[in-house]
């Protein structure tokens, strides 16, 4: 029999209309939480601070310490999965000693050693990294950007229309921002003049 258009979109219909109603007589299947990972930490809920996804964890605290960080299965974001940047999201702060028959370690979480806590400058033509505190690299990078745009600003181009930008600075955002962070960065970007504003936050 020849197939017409009307008669594919009747069998189309007819098709979907039963899944649907196969469908909605199957059984709702309810799934419970996940155990509680530790016998004496409290589970506290908390957000995911990369991005702007708002994907829910589960930090676990013993005795006022961090020992534990996972998906909260019970938020209706992400249901208890994380992408590869929350699984990391532990080790910014913590991370595990080596097992004891290897390294002579706990295998307890401790403070992770190479997590940055002073700002690091590396002078033009040197080779090392010193480091400086806060003030002086909060101060340096305003210095820097004033005399950057200053020297870099347009107020009007070739039509001479007028654009008040800077071509010399660009703005990349980073996936350690969260929502709020990006609007004020943005917000900061335009009034220098930036014209060059980006974010990667899937990478």
């Amino acid at each position: 029999m020849d197939m017409t258009r009307r008669s594919f979109l009747k069998l189309l219909a007819a098709s979907m209309g039963t899944a649907g109603t196969v469908k909605l007589g199957a059984p709702a299947r309810a799934t419970a939480s996940a155990p509680l990972r530790t016998k004496s930490g409290r589970e506290i809920p908390t957000i995911c601070n990369f991005c702007s996804v708002g994907c829910g964890l589960l930090a676990t605290v013993e005795n006022g310490e961090l020992v534990e960080l996972a998906g909260d299965p019970d938020h209706p974001i992400n249901k208890g999965a994380v992408c590869g940047k929350g699984s990391a999201l532990y080790s910014i702060r913590n991370v595990y000693e080596q097992r004891p028959s290897t390294s002579g370690g706990s295998g307890k979480p401790v403070l992770n050693p190479r997590r940055l806590t002073k700002a690091l400058y590396r002078a033009p033509g040197a080779e090392q990294w010193e480091e400086r505190d806060w003030d002086w690299a909060l101060a340096e990078i305003s210095k820097r950007v004033v005399r950057t745009r200053d020297a870099t600003f347009v107020d009007k181009d070739y039509d001479r229309i007028t654009v008040n930008r800077t071509t010399g600075i660009a703005c990349l955002g980073g996936a350690l921002l969260n929502n709020e962070e990006c609007y004020l960065l943005a917000k900061l970007s335009r009034a220098l003049g930036i014209v060059y504003l980006e974010h990667q936050a899937r990478l």
